[in-house]
């Protein structure tokens, strides 16, 4: 009986090894008491001598389940042990180290600095659209100013001619008339030019010949004269060329035919020969209008 026990034992703690080590133990109490109680029984009920005989074989007996229970628990608890070790292993290896987290941190701000960059190149290439936008506004705006500057150059030359036209029908009367440039301006044939000396961007040198009562100046291939006071000078001006949608016009709308130019230029200069000029490039200017007549 205790044989079957112990391989009943035995089996149900290889399947359950931490629940069986604990019921090994009570079982072995409780067998124990059992052994007692039977023994009390048998002395109480039988003779000494087989009493005595009995009770050899029951010690015997009692000894080999104790060593087998023993033998069978220190098996439950080095597999037991030999479980807790292989779960703490998997735990371990399932846990990032150090040295992983350190990666995983390094990564994470790589991507972020990665997504400000781009964030960054967006914005900078909006910016310049609308920086290239202004510029074609600008010039727009420039174009229509200049239009009116040719309108009031006009009509300072209208006024002009119907002087003249009123001096030469003054009876009894003799009218001299003579061209004179304004001081600091050289004259060519019949137009007044003005040569700066400081540098601007080409709006501000517009403006500048504007307050003059006069255009950025027009040079074509007839004028040589002009054309070789600017060779002479040995520097590049602001001139009455810029692009208006496209094409390219002078101050007096009239069109320039031939003239290379690079793809993101809206103005021109001269150096004497016309070029193409970013807009916000400082240069000297020359300006132009027609003489007053005394």
């Amino acid at each position: 009986m205790l044989q079957q026990e112990h391989e009943h034992l035995s089996s149900s703690l290889t399947h359950q090894p931490g629940e069986a080590l604990r019921q090994t133990n009570q079982e072995l109490e409780t067998k124990r008491d059992q052994v007692r109680s039977q023994e009390e029984q048998k002395t109480t009920s039988q003779n000494p001598e087989s009493t005595m005989q009995e009770e050899v074989e029951t010690g015997t007996s009692m000894t080999k389940f104790e060593v087998n229970l023993c033998d069978t628990r220190d098996k439950l608890q080095e597999k037991t042990n030999k479980l807790t070790r292989k779960h703490l292993k998997k735990i371990n290896a399932n846990s990032p180290s150090k040295k992983e987290t350190s990666v995983l941190g390094t990564m994470s701000i790589l991507q972020q600095i990665q997504s400000r960059l781009h964030e960054s190149q967006r914005n900078t290439q909006e910016q310049l659209e609308m920086l290239n936008n202004m510029e074609g506004r600008l010039s727009e705006l420039e174009d229509n100013l200049k239009k009116l500057e040719y309108k009031l150059s006009e009509q300072e030359e209208k006024q002009c001619n119907q002087v003249e036209s009123l001096g030469d029908n003054v009876s009894g009367s003799e009218l001299h008339s003579s061209i004179i440039c304004p001081e600091g301006w050289r004259q060519i044939d019949k137009t007044c030019y003005y040569f700066s000396s400081e540098s601007k961007v080409r709006i501000k040198a517009a403006e500048d010949c504007t307050r003059k009562k006069a255009t950025l100046a027009k040079i074509q291939e007839s004028d040589s004269i002009l054309k070789a006071m600017v060779e002479a000078d040995r520097r590049s001006f602001w001139i009455g060329l810029r692009r208006v949608n496209n094409t390219w016009k002078w101050s007096d709308e009239s069109l320039q035919e031939t003239f290379k130019s690079k793809a993101y230029d809206w103005c021109a200069k001269a150096s004497p020969e016309l070029e193409s000029q970013p807009c916000a490039t400082p240069l000297p200017w020359i300006c132009q209008k027609k003489p007053r007549k005394y």
